[in-house]
């Protein structure tokens, strides 16, 4: 039996996070997509919303960052879903999240090549990694 739980603001989420079998993101709206980011630290297999400023760059960096799938695309780090439309019946794609869903939770090859590949990815994000990045930014436009 599937089950989800809402357990609403938690001060410390990572536990939970790195327990869960996968973390979705279904924001329709974002900046820097932080909770996609922790997810990949804590080897969790993340699937979200293709959704502007975050998803992509992040689970899907060598794609052009403009592109937003309409079908469900299996990234490199991570899977990405086609957002929902006011405008249009939601329910094509509501269908393609829950068996998209279904697909990734139900193949441990595909969840523990996602856990691997997320921590990688994570890595990229360590303030170790972006301070230096940040500086030289700061210095070339001096």
């Amino acid at each position: 039996q599937k089950k989800v739980h809402l357990l609403g603001f938690r001060k410390n989420p990572f536990q939970l996070i790195a327990n869960s079998i996968a973390l979705i993101f279904a924001s329709e709206q974002e900046g820097f997509g932080n909770v996609i980011v922790e997810g990949l630290a804590c080897s969790t297999p993340v699937l979200a919303a293709d959704i502007d400023n975050g998803p992509r760059e992040i689970l899907a960096p060598k794609t052009p960052e403009a592109f937003r799938t309409l079908e469900p695309e299996f990234a490199e780090y991570g899977v990405l879903l086609p957002t929902f439309h006011k405008e249009k019946n939601n329910q094509i794609i509501i269908n393609q999240w829950v068996e998209t869903i279904e697909e990734t939770i139900s193949k441990k090859e595909m969840l523990k090549q996602y856990s691997k590949n997320g921590i990688e990815r994570a890595n990229a994000f360590d303030s170790k990694i972006l301070h230096p990045q940040f500086m030289n930014f700061i210095n070339s436009i001096n």
